[in-house]
């Protein structure tokens, strides 16, 4: 690096000549340099010694001030009888678009740490030359313009055309490639996709970002509760079943540290996705009262501990009502199938006895069942229904009603039906008003059946013929009733009056020619008082003959004729009670009476609408399966 010598004023130093020449021979080879030519004198006026100079060389678009438009340092520049030459750009790029927008060029020189030398003006021939060189190559292989409107058609054949984005409204193109295609596809046509082989158990089912078709598993699992989504709602295996105490109602013991229990058991209904336990429990005062639960697998829930006054405790648990220890929630998931235990206990004094009961108290589950399904609507085969188990109808208690119209239940012994007024034995087509036989006693070989009462009501013929049987003395044994009455009369629901037989016959002037007719009714009251039914009948009857006519009730005499004679026009109206809360057995018998010279009749009927029984009353006909006795 150039110093100036010591005691000596700085030099003055200028650049005798400064000539800017644009290197390169065409627009297509343009490197961007220019060879600057220059001329050092000393303050004394002649060249400065021959040596090694640091120069800073720059370009200005001005003649003072301003920023340099590029510099450059050129250390140990050789300068011999003051002359220098120096390549602008050859180390440091000169691009010429940066020149170009110069109206002017100044070039600076700077000597050392010497301050800058007064800037000298590009010639102006070169400096023109250089600027429209500039202007028609601002860069090489790329065209940079704002806006460019083209009328026809760009070419370039075997070149590209790049571009960071393109807005157009069609495309045309023998092959078009893209890394990324955005688009809803929808109206993408002559795409072909490669076909692709599955291995066993897999099927396409995607199509992947690259356009790759994908093989998925076919083996999908569905939720065990699908069945109802397959089947559009028609099959379910679902259900909310409610399994209730059966010996409900239960005194509490009044001041019984113990208490009281009462458990069910509950079935393999399935698994609970859902579990509640409902109370109903009446107590003197609940301040005293102590509720406590034991599941299936006797985990102890505390459901009330003398939690507040009252005289009653209703409540769900755990929703809406918080049980206060325990979570019964965790049985969502498993199977409740076992006993469940409810314990109350009364630790007042009252009586020493009864204060209150547990009314009622039931486990509520909501199953996803895997021992039943439910099937809605009409169920068609065509074909043959074969079944390896046995096919049991519901178990229902519940009275037979026009709602349950169709319902099956099994009853211990049988299939019923519900023809929706009683509940039927399914091998027969209808449920009937009642039963009713009509026979005679004596033949010309003597009395019918061997006078054996079995098959005559549990009353022998001659009996009915010679010795006043009446209907309160016919056997209450199922057996025997079946045997006996074993015509059926219209069916349910269908008639208000009923002519249910009248005859006239010959006979040979013998009193043990005789001949009866009965009529049996099953007669359920279903409210909690007795009931009036009154019946208008007609009736025939010989008394003085030991014939007569008479109407029981579950073995009680109701009304008999006496020793009075009827003929097949007697009439009479008669209340019959039947008693609360049961099924009663009501029984009607007609006997002969004279009808004039040799001829005999005998009549009964039911006339006046009697046979529309009250409110609370209904028939049923279950002598095919109720129990022996006059049951209750």
């Amino acid at each position: 690096m150039w110093t100036p010598p010591r005691g000596r004023r700085a030099l003055a130093l200028l650049v005798a000549a400064a000539l800017l020449v644009w290197a390169g021979s065409g627009a297509a080879a343009v490197p961007g340099t220019l060879v600057v030519e220059g001329f050092i004198k000393s303050s004394g006026g002649g060249a400065v010694a021959d040596g090694s100079y640091d120069l800073t060389l720059g370009l200005f678009g001005a003649k003072t001030g301003g920023t340099a438009l590029w510099s450059d340092a050129f250390a140990k520049t050789s300068v011999t009888g003051g002359r220098f030459t120096v390549v602008l750009g050859s180390a440091k790029k000169l691009p010429p678009s940066l020149v170009a927008k110069q109206s002017q060029l100044w070039l600076s020189v700077r000597v050392g740490v010497s301050p800058e030398l007064p800037r000298r003006q590009v010639l102006s021939k070169v400096w023109t030359l250089v600027a429209a060189m500039a202007e028609d190559l601002v860069c090489t292989n790329c065209v940079s313009v704002s806006t460019m409107k083209i009328d026809g058609d760009i070419k370039a054949t075997g070149k590209t055309i790049k571009a960071a984005k393109v807005v157009a409204g069609d495309v045309t193109a023998t092959t078009l490639t893209a890394k990324t295609f955005i688009g809803d596809g929808s109206k993408v046509t002559g795409v072909q996709v490669k076909p692709v082989t599955c291995p066993k158990g897999q099927a396409v089912g995607a199509v992947a970002s690259d356009g790759k078709l994908v093989c998925v598993d076919m083996n999908v699992a569905l939720p065990p509760d699908a069945i109802d989504e397959l089947s559009n709602g028609l099959i379910h295996n679902q259900f909310n079943d409610v399994v209730s105490s059966q010996s409900a109602p239960v005194n509490i013991a009044d001041n019984n540290p113990i208490g009281v229990y009462d458990t069910i058991d509950v079935p393999d209904i399935g698994i609970a996705q859902k579990l509640t336990v409902s109370i109903n429990i009446s107590n003197s005062d609940l301040k005293t009262v102590q509720v406590q639960l034991y599941d299936a697998a006797n985990n102890l829930y505390s459901l009330w501990d003398k939690s507040g006054a009252g005289k009653k405790l209703v409540k769900t648990f755990p929703d809406p009502d918080k049980t206060l220890t325990g979570d019964l929630s965790k049985w969502t998931g498993k199977n409740p199938k076992g006993k469940w235990r409810l314990r109350v206990i009364d630790s007042a004094f009252l009586n020493n006895k009864a204060d209150g009961a547990i009314n009622s108290w039931s486990v509520n589950v909501q199953t996803l069942s895997n021992q039943k399904i439910q099937v809605k609507g009409h169920t068609l085969v065509t074909g043959d229904v074969k079944v390896s188990g046995s096919v049991k109808p519901g178990n229902s208690n519940a009275a037979c009603t026009p709602a349950l119209l169709g319902k099956l239940r099994f009853n211990g012994k049988e299939p019923q039906w519900c023809d929706g007024n009683s509940w039927a034995s399914m091998g027969r087509s209808h449920q009937s008003t009642f039963r009713w036989q009509v026979w005679s006693t004596y033949g010309n070989n003597g009395w019918y059946g061997g006078n054996n009462s079995a098959v005559f009501g549990g009353i022998a013929p001659s009996t009915w013929s010679d010795s006043n049987g009446m209907a309160y003395q016919v056997s209450s044994k199922s057996e025997i009733l079946r045997t006996f009455f074993n015509r059926a009369g219209p069916a349910i629901g269908t008639l208000k009056n009923a002519n249910v037989y009248s005859e006239e016959w010959n006979y040979d002037n013998t009193s043990q020619n005789s001949r009866q007719v009965g009529a049996l009714f099953r007669v359920r009251n279903k409210t909690n008082s007795n009931i009036n039914w009154k019946i208008y009948w007609y009736r025939s009857a010989r008394g003085n003959w030991s014939e007569r006519a008479s109407i029981a009730i579950n073995g009680q005499n109701v009304w008999n004729s006496g020793g009075s004679n009827y003929s097949p026009s007697s009439a009479s109206s008669h209340n019959i009670t039947v008693p609360k809360n049961r099924t009663s057995t009501v029984i009607f018998i007609a006997a002969s009476c004279p009808d004039g010279g040799y001829m005999r009749s005998v009549h009964m009927a039911f006339y006046n609408n009697c046979l529309a029984l009250p409110n609370g009353l209904e028939f049923v006909d279950d002598l095919d399966t109720k129990p022996d006795g006059w049951d209750k």
